[in-house]
């Protein structure tokens, strides 16, 4: 094992945060993605009405879902736009590390989560720590914001 890899110890060491942190984000997003297919599946089972989310070109996974809400399940969901645009640049993060390796943080997610971490940020854009906490609060709130909707739609049917 020394001989194999004794050059990319220290490498491996010092980006294993970096991976760890791409990691959780992944899996943040992942959770979003899982509670917008099973929401979704639960509203269609109730309204009686046909799961069939289209595949809208270059509509992300969360804007064809929310689409579907609106359009054929008649959900309007009243969520913060400050909310879904860090959870949209939340989501550009994990495609740079799920598709590219981990090549870099496009320029236009750097604004959103410079804005999303208050200026913590010393110009240079990390997925670190407080990114993830951030950006898993984002999450939550927008989560919290379709149950909401959700509940209040159901209140009015009573």
């Amino acid at each position: 094992r020394e001989t194999a890899f004794d050059e990319t110890d220290g490498v491996d060491i010092e980006k294993f945060p970096d991976f760890l942190m791409s990691s959780i984000i992944t899996f943040e997003i992942s959770i979003l993605e899982t509670f917008l297919v099973e929401f979704c599946t639960e509203i269609a089972k109730s309204q009686g009405i046909l799961l069939d989310i289209e595949d809208r070109p270059n509509q992300s996974f969360l804007d064809k879902h929310l689409y579907w809400l609106r359009v054929k399940a008649g959900l309007e969901i009243d969520y913060d736009p400050e909310v879904y645009k860090a959870i949209n640049a939340v989501r550009m993060v994990r495609n740079e590390y799920v598709h590219r390796i981990g090549s870099g943080i496009p320029e236009k997610a750097k604004k959103i989560i410079k804005e999303m971490l208050q200026g913590q940020t010393d110009g240079n854009v990390k997925v670190d720590e407080d990114f993830v906490e951030v950006s898993f609060e984002n999450i939550a709130e927008f989560v919290k914001q379709v149950g909401d909707a959700y509940n209040e739609a159901w209140e009015n049917e009573i």
